[in-house]
């Protein structure tokens, strides 16, 4: 969570939304910066109107910052989870997070176990919607963007500090060696492009959906509802 009181914003940080490279990109123009610890680093719409807030209104007298985050489409933020449990050093049976490697899972059996009742530990990653809810259950924060068109957001912030601000690309989850397809490749190159050309990008995600059978899509999509409606709302106003 990025805070600043001169620039009027408090960002979110959703996870798996280029958080790190959307924290480097703001963290100069911040107040206060909450990182380190998932739990500590990803605080929720809630846990700041309920916790922080009112710290800060009392320090300041601040009352009144605009809340902001990313939301990224729902599938393809489960498949950066399947990824990001996927990586190497998971799969070391000492490794402190073995238990939630996705290693010898597919990407459908990841998405199966997610919509689970009783779901295995590889698949317990929460919802998007978690973070940006607020008290009553609604949505609480103000301003949300979509993951996948990161220039409206780069050009919001922009405006509010006063600078135009570059996004670059860290972080990022591992790719799986089945995963080498024309998309995936001409997105990492575009990504170090325009890293080194200075200019910001549009993310380019390969469309995950197509690989889940119907029959369970249906599935996510009620489980899964409220990320669905904040993602196209969110679309809708950007």
């Amino acid at each position: 969570m990025l805070i600043s009181l001169k620039n009027n914003f408090v960002f979110l940080c959703m996870p798996k939304c280029a958080s790190t490279s959307s924290e480097t990109m703001l963290l100069p123009h911040s107040d206060i910066v909450i990182v380190g610890k998932p739990a500590l680093r990803h605080t929720t719409f809630l846990e700041y109107e309920q916790s922080i807030q009112p710290f800060i209104t009392q320090k300041t007298g601040v009352n009144s910052l605009e809340t902001i985050c990313l939301i990224r489409e729902p599938v393809s933020w489960l498949y950066s989870w399947y990824r990001f449990r996927a990586r190497s050093e998971l799969r070391n049976p000492n490794h402190p997070a073995h238990h939630n490697s996705t290693h010898g899972v597919s990407f459908v059996e990841f998405v199966e176990a997610y919509v689970a009742q009783d779901k295995p530990a590889f698949a317990e990653v929460g919802c998007q919607f978690d973070m940006v809810q607020n008290a009553t259950g609604g949505i609480g924060v103000e301003k949300i963007f979509c993951y996948d068109q990161m220039g409206s957001f780069v050009t919001y912030m922009s405006a509010k500090v006063g600078k135009k601000l570059v996004l670059g690309s860290e972080n990022v989850s591992p790719k799986s060696i089945h995963q080498n397809d024309y998309i995936e490749l001409i997105s990492s190159i575009a990504r170090k492009l325009m890293n080194k050309l200075k200019v910001e990008h549009r993310v380019v995600e390969k469309d995950m959906s197509r690989e889940i059978p119907a029959p369970l899509m249906a599935l996510l999509r009620e489980y899964a509802r409220q990320d669905f409606e904040v993602y196209e709302q969110a679309r809708k106003n950007s």
